[in-house]
């Protein structure tokens, strides 16, 4: 049996955010709309994003998953919200949006900290393969994956306080 704590339940969400973000990724490739993202040379960034997806897939961290630990963790959706709220934050709407480079980097940034389940992905290679091909600036997306990992680890959930009616 797995205890899941604050610290388990943020990185599951942060996982489950990027795993949504992946399949928006494909439904994209699939109906031609968007930025290639999934379609280098010789399917390096493909094959690596298709990894963490799989790795997250095995471990369970999907969204559908965590609509199910929402039941007996309330704060699940709370800090999910702020992963997106977060990244609304750097990104206006109609500004250029490149979500495989933000998957790369989130998740790079999670595991120099500490983070398991992903020490094996080449995520500098995969990073620096990216910005070469599709010839961005990376710092701004660097700079969303720290602003991820900071807003969800330093992010202090409150319960609610339960109201109870006095007796007369």
């Amino acid at each position: 049996m797995t205890l899941l704590d604050n610290r388990k339940l943020k990185f599951i969400c942060v996982c489950a955010y990027l795993h949504n973000e992946i399949l928006i990724l494909e439904r994209a490739e699939r109906e031609n709309t968007g930025i290639k993202v999934l379609d280098d040379k010789d399917e390096f960034l493909k094959n690596t994003i298709m990894s963490i997806k799989s790795i997250i897939e095995e471990n369970r961290f999907t969204y559908e998953d965590i609509k199910i630990l929402y039941k007996f963790f309330p704060q699940v959706k709370r800090f999910y919200d702020l992963i997106g709220k977060t990244i609304s934050n750097h990104i206006k709407i109609g500004a250029e949006w490149l979500p495989g480079l933000v998957i790369l980097s989130v998740l790079q940034e999670f595991t120099l900290r500490g983070y398991k389940h992903f020490e094996y992905i080449p995520f500098t290679d995969a990073i620096d393969k990216f910005i070469v091909e599709k010839k961005i600036n990376s710092s701004r997306y660097l700079k969303i994956a720290g602003d991820i990992y900071e807003s969800v680890v330093s992010y202090e959930y409150k319960r609610p306080k339960k109201n109870k009616r006095k007796k007369r």
